[in-house]
């Protein structure tokens, strides 16, 4: 029950700081440490019983500390296992892994919310409902390479493209899958207009259904490192119209109806940039949502919904329009939050299994 009354307390906060506005520069840096210490605490401090894999990584601690040469013998990425060995060095415990995997996969979240954010009520409530949060406690390793993406991100928005491309590679060497966000550079050009983005997302669906996806994945194959086949080796399986189908095309028509508005609405540089990256991060993941491993690669792209939406809806529609969003996204996504704890997952993302109440 703590994590529903964690819940209703940051978006009480996050409420009020709405309604303050984003001038008052001071009390917003105030608001988002205290929303970021009451997500932060259970994420760092969890007991090793917490999360699919929290236990696993433990092991993986004693692992990589018995040997003497982890780089050449173990397949852990390079930045993960550099990690284990200076903690093991300094302090000897993994829960001190867990600690700073933690610090490094939630707080580029919270400095993107100071950085971009137009409603942190709207931010949190995509955060938490969609389950980007919950897939911290589970996917350890891929949860830090994605809070270095964020870092990386917030450098390309700023035109500084030679820190982009470092913190890209850094986030390699503690997910290799990570390579991927490098589509940035050619997704960020390929801006195409409404009647474009109806048709690529009614051609994403048709590869929802299996019959679709057994097309593709034997070609996908061939871009999968080794360390990863075991994960695909099960093919193609029918998980039917989830949660997560119809949550992502909810995403794709709020975004489809943003670019239609785009040059009517006069969405600055960083808005289309954020637009399309999350745009083209829902289609991945409706083309590659029956492929097993395969559907946590589209989360380095949709995972920064929680930044893009509101950022966008907040330069195309009026402000009451503006809060009527919030208050309907809150609603919406604090159910699918909701679901997922008293479920063990809400559906919303692959490998988030998270608590029951």
């Amino acid at each position: 029950m703590h994590l529903v009354a964690s819940f209703l307390l940051v978006s009480v906060i996050c409420f009020f700081s709405d309604l303050a506005g984003r001038h008052r520069r001071a009390v917003n840096v105030v608001i988002l440490l205290i929303a970021f210490l009451i997500l932060f605490v259970p994420l760092a401090v969890r007991h090793e019983s917490v999360g699919i894999d929290t236990l696993a990584y433990y092991k993986i601690f004693d692992l990589i500390a018995s040997v003497s040469n982890p780089y050449s013998t173990l397949r852990y990425e390079l930045g993960y296992t550099v990690l284990n060995r200076l903690v093991y060095y300094f302090d000897g415990r993994a829960s001190i892994v867990i600690f700073v995997s933690a610090a490094i996969s939630l707080v580029p979240a919270f400095f993107l919310l100071y950085k971009y954010g137009r409603s942190y009520l709207m931010s949190i409530s995509i955060l938490l409902g969609m389950n980007i949060y919950g897939f911290m406690f589970n996917g350890v390793r891929q949860a830090v390479a994605m809070g270095v993406l964020m870092l990386s991100l917030h450098f390309y928005l700023k035109g500084r493209t030679a820190l982009f491309l470092v913190f890209v590679i850094l986030a390699t060497t503690f997910h290799f899958t990570a390579i991927v966000f490098l589509a940035l550079l050619f997704l960020d050009k390929a801006r195409i207009g409404a009647k474009l983005a109806v048709l690529a997302w009614l051609v994403s669906m048709f590869f929802v259904s299996p019959w679709g996806a057994g097309l593709l994945m034997p070609y996908f194959k061939f871009f999968v490192p080794s360390d990863y086949l075991p994960y695909i080796e099960g093919g193609v399986t029918d998980q039917g119209l989830r949660v997560r189908f119809l949550a992502n095309q909810l995403f794709c028509l709020l975004c489809i109806f943003f670019i239609n508005v785009r040059e009517s609405a006069k969405i600055d540089e960083t808005g289309l940039t954020l637009l399309y990256l999350t745009f083209y991060g829902f289609l991945f993941s409706n083309v590659v949502s029956q492929m097993g491993f395969m559907d946590r690669i589209p989360l380095y792209f949709s995972m920064f919904a929680f930044i893009s939406l509101p950022y966008v809806a907040s330069c195309v529609v009026n402000r009451r329009s503006f809060y009527l969003l919030v208050g309907f996204l809150f609603v919406v996504f604090s159910l699918f939050y909701l679901r997922g704890l008293s479920l063990g997952s809400n559906g919303m993302l692959p490998y988030s299994t998270i608590w029951k109440l």
